[in-house]
């Protein structure tokens, strides 16, 4: 169960890694117009890595303020970078509370940001990492049917023991009733 909770996060950091690197580095066979070379965003990860969780929070603050505050101000490439960082530490394994929405939400404004961004690419990670998002759904959705089929059978159980115990009370009152009936009949 431990294993299942990290799998999802890990699955989109390792997602999110990717695309940094082919961002860095292009797709392999996809060649950009050599009239306008694309100036790419970038994150970097490495001051993320060994931070403790308060460090991720008040960058993560701080990031949300600098795109709040810089929404017509910053460039593009600004913007994507800052994006990017979002997602990355909404998304990342030291996070308490990570925001895995958030992260996809910013993944997305990012994408959107067409100058600075392989939009296909990042178009086509979204929407893997969404279907792995609804087959832990679907898993989910699995296990809870069947925790309600034991709780249903066990339901049952408990109601035919309940109303055995029911029968054996109503038969030791009569009992009772029955053996004060003949004390008062030996008086």
């Amino acid at each position: 169960m431990m294993k299942q909770k990290h799998i999802l996060p890990m699955m989109v950091l390792a997602m999110l890694l990717l695309l940094l690197q082919t961002g860095i580095t292009g797709c392999a066979g996809h060649r950009q117009p050599a009239a306008e070379p694309v100036k790419r965003a970038m994150v970097d990860v490495e001051p993320y890595t060994g931070h403790d969780a308060r460090a991720i929070e008040s960058e993560i603050k701080r990031l949300e303020a600098t795109l709040a505050s810089d929404k017509k101000k910053a460039s593009d490439h600004n913007r994507a970078a800052t994006l990017l960082n979002l997602a990355m530490l909404h998304s990342h394994r030291s996070n308490p509370a990570p925001d895995y929405a958030r992260a996809m939400e910013c993944m997305k404004a990012y994408a959107g940001l067409k100058s600075c961004v392989d939009t296909d690419y990042v178009m086509a990670l979204l929407e893997t990492l969404s279907q792995s998002d609804e087959a832990t759904e679907g898993a989910k959705c699995d296990r809870l049917t069947e925790n309600y089929k034991k709780l249903k059978a066990d339901y049952k159980h408990l109601q035919k023991t309940n109303r055995q115990h029911l029968e054996i009370i109503e038969k030791l009152k009569n009992l009772d009733l029955q053996i004060e009936e003949r004390r008062e009949q030996i008086k």
